[in-house]
Order: structure tokens, then C-alpha cells, then sequence
């Protein structure tokens, strides 16, 4: 008889990532939106699923899940962008946590080579899985390019859906929105296809000729177009995925760890790159094969490594509950590995990182050992306050809520 697996996954509008696993018949996918420990507690799955371990509440329910020897998971949602990782004041640049440096998961679901590397650089050594991406498993059945005769095309520009994360990114994607409207109806042979976040086709009175594509699935978007220009985004991956010549726009011109045959960085690749993506060369087409595979794993389907890499980890954890120990993973679950793990990069120090950062900067271990142990008196302390609030506690907050209202009445009666 099959084993019966509950898979309990983190969510909050990220059912995507979970879509192709309800198709595995042996496992039960519980998604919750309540990030709160005591779920894990109260489902007692045999895995947890995350897509994230670098908010308070994703942390507290990793935590609580290894503290049942539960093992946990972290899926990534897309490709590695360096103004989201570097760049982003929700994050490290914000004074927040840097974003998986560490991962603090069991293991990470990698899409592929590339992101598994710079991950393992981060100081997650031992944690990296190539698994692809099980919701990308669609476009191996789908239209792969083939190139055309010289006619009239479509060409899909698009951006991420979150592309800018501060001001000044904001007036940088404007004038490469600006300029692309611009190249693209001066460029007679590209039909452009509109496909922009956050209000930028409102913002810059975009008319799309094809408004019936607009909110298609994006997988079904790729196949009606020849070409793609896209901001730093997962989607130019997926763009790839489906063999299209694409392109990068990024004004910015951060450093990339999506490489690309073709990038815009500034008005005077127009020209060029518009002509190229419409008659690919075949060597470029050739690199962008290469970055796909250095990028995701996709030469079979992502959702059987993926399942294999749950169910072995699902297994390993059993058997070191039932011998009351503690969990150990090998560094490689997957057998698709066939190199060496990378290497911890000598400028991997947090504190060099982020300068600025209030608490990485501060190197005083004893000093940071003493700041630790005093919030948490002070946490306990108001846990302890808000826990003993009495009716009467209440009451008085009441009747000085009354008196001030009814002091300032008085006053503007007067």
C-alpha cells in the first residue's frame, strides 16, 4: 500500500507554486495562510513547504517544524535579481534580513546550476537541490521558436510585476518604458504586444493593439509571439523556456545574474538588438540555450525530482525521529549534481554587506549576546503586560479616553 503523505505548504498568494503538486496522487496538500507555529502543531505534516524564511512568521513555523524533526523546504519563486536581492529596502539595504543569506531551511528547491551556486556562496553550502521549477513543467510540451520567413511580427514587452523598489528605479523603468514605445513603432516590422505592471501602460498612455492577450496566462501569451523584451524577471526565463529570442531591459544596467543573448542598457541598443530579435542569429540563439540550462533544470520534469527530493527527506527525517535524533541530510538528495559544491566567496561577510546595517555592523559578540538577552526581557515582559490586562485595566482606559474627549469638548465650548 502507498504511503499517504500530508504536505503542509505556506501560501498567501502563492498557490502557483503549488498547483502541479496536487497532481501527485500520494500526497495530501494542505496550503494554510496563517503563518502561525501552532499550525504545525495542530496538521503535525510529515513536510513543510515555504516560500519564504526570511519573515518573522515563516521563521517562527520553521523553527517550530525542526523542533518536531519536522523537515522543511524552501521552493524559490523565480531567478535571483540583483536590485531585489541588493537593492530592495524590504531586505538586507533596508535594515531588515538580508534575503537567504542563510537559507534557514533544511533544504532549497533550486531551479538550477546557476542560482544553486550563488545560493551555496551565501553560506548554504550542503542545502541546495536542482529540482527545476514544477509550475514551469507546462512549457516542455509547449511551441518551441522556429524561425520565420520575413514578415510581420509580434513582439512581447513586458516587465516584472514588481519592477522598480525604490524612486529612483521607478524614473529609470519610465524612460525605458518611454523609449521603448518610441523604437517599437518606429521599427516597422515588430508588431509590439503590451504586457506592463503597476499601472505603467495607463502611466504612459500605452494602447494595446492585442487587449484579448493581456490577461491570458502568460504561457499562453509566449506562443502567439516571435520575440520578448522583458525587465530582469522570471518571465524572460520563461520566455527562454519556449525557445523565443529575448531580450533584457534594464536602464539600470545592475550587475545580472540572469545573462541574457541580448540586453538594452541604454537608448543606443535600440536599433541593433530590435533588428537582431527580429532575425535572430544563430549563434546567440545557441547562447541562450546555454543560459537556460545553466539556469533551470528543465531536460525532463521538474515535479518527479521534485517529488523525489520531499519524499527522500520525508523518509531520512522518520527514520532519525525514530532513533530520537536529531535530522541529518546528505549534501546531495538529487543525483543530477555531477560537480563539486560551491565555494563560500572570501567577501561573504553580512557586516561588510550591508555597512549600515544597525545590527550586522555591530561586531561585539558579547555586546550583541547582552542586546539579545535584554529584548527578550523586554518581549517577555510585555507579552507578560498584555496577557495580564485585567477588566479593570480596561475600564480605566475607557474612562480616560471619555475624560479626554469631554476636556476638549469643554474647551471648544468655551
Amino acid at each position: 500500500m502507498q504511503n499517504i503523505y500530508n504536505i503542509l505548504c505556506l501560501s498567501r498568494n502563492q498557490s502557483h507554486l503549488y498547483k502541479s503538486l496536487y497532481s501527485i496522487k500520494n500526497w495530501k496538500i494542505i496550503e494554510i495562510d496563517n503563518w502561525n507555529p501552532k499550525e504545525i502543531d495542530n496538521y503535525l505534516p510529515d513536510i513543510l513547504i515555504t516560500p519564504s524564511c526570511d519573515w518573522f512568521e515563516s521563521d517562527a513555523c520553521i523553527k517550530r517544524a525542526k523542533a518536531l524533526r519536522i523537515p522543511t523546504l524552501l521552493i524559490l519563486d523565480g531567478i535571483i535579481e540583483w536590485r531585489h536581492q541588493w537593492e530592495n529596502p524590504k531586505f538586507g539595504m533596508g535594515g531588515w534580513m538580508p534575503l537567504n543569506q542563510p537559507v534557514t531551511t533544511d533544504k532549497i528547491a533550486c531551479l538550477g546550476w546557476q542560482s544553486a551556486r550563488t545560493l551555496e556562496s551565501w553560506g548554504n553550502i550542503g542545502k541546495c537541490e536542482i529540482t527545476g521549477s514544477p509550475r514551469f513543467d507546462i512549457y516542455l510540451n509547449s511551441r518551441k521558436y522556429v524561425l520565420q520567413e520575413e514578415v510581420k511580427k509580434k513582439i512581447l514587452i513586458m516587465t516584472a510585476n514588481t519592477p522598480s523598489f525604490t524612486p529612483e528605479q521607478s524614473e529609470i523603468i519610465d524612460v525605458s518604458i518611454i523609449d521603448a514605445k518610441k523604437e517599437l513603432y518606429k521599427f516597422a516590422n515588430f508588431t509590439p504586444v503590451w504586457r506592463l505592471r503597476k499601472g505603467l501602460e495607463e502611466k504612459h498612455n500605452i494602447v494595446n493593439d492585442f487587449p484579448h492577450l493581456r490577461n491570458l496566462p502568460l504561457n499562453e501569451v509566449l506562443t502567439q509571439v516571435d520575440a520578448v523584451i522583458c525587465t530582469p524577471s522570471t518571465a524572460a526565463l520563461e520566455a527562454v523556456l519556449i525557445g523565443l529570442p529575448t531580450a533584457i531591459l534594464d536602464y539600470t544596467n545592475s550587475p545580472v545574474y540572469l545573462q541574457s543573448a541580448w540586453a538594452i542598457t541604454s537608448p543606443q541598443h535600440w536599433g541593433f538588438v530590435l533588428q537582431e530579435l527580429y532575425s535572430p542569429p544563430i549563434n546567440k540563439l545557441t547562447f541562450q540555450d546555454e543560459i537556460l540550462n545553466n539556469n533551470i533544470e528543465c531536460s525532463s520534469p521538474s515535479l518527479l525530482r521534485f517529488q523525489q527530493l520531499v519524499e527522500t527527506m520525508i523518509k531520512i527525517a522518520d527514520s532519525y525521529r525514530k532513533k530520537k535524533q536529531e535530522p541529518v541530510y546528505p549534501h546531495f538528495i538529487l543525483n543530477n549534481r555531477g560537480m563539486e559544491w560551491g565555494e563560500l566567496s572570501s567577501h561573504y561577510v553580512l557586516s561588510k554587506l550591508y555597512p549600515n546595517h544597525p545590527i550586522l555592523k555591530n561586531q561585539n559578540i558579547t555586546n550583541l549576546q547582552r542586546e539579545l538577552i535584554i529584548a527578550k526581557q523586554e518581549i517577555n515582559k510585555m507579552k507578560n503586560e498584555l496577557n495580564n490586562r485585567s477588566l479593570g485595566y480596561l475600564l480605566s482606559r475607557l474612562i480616560k479616553k471619555i475624560l479626554t474627549y469631554t476636556n476638549k469638548w469643554s474647551t471648544q465650548k468655551k
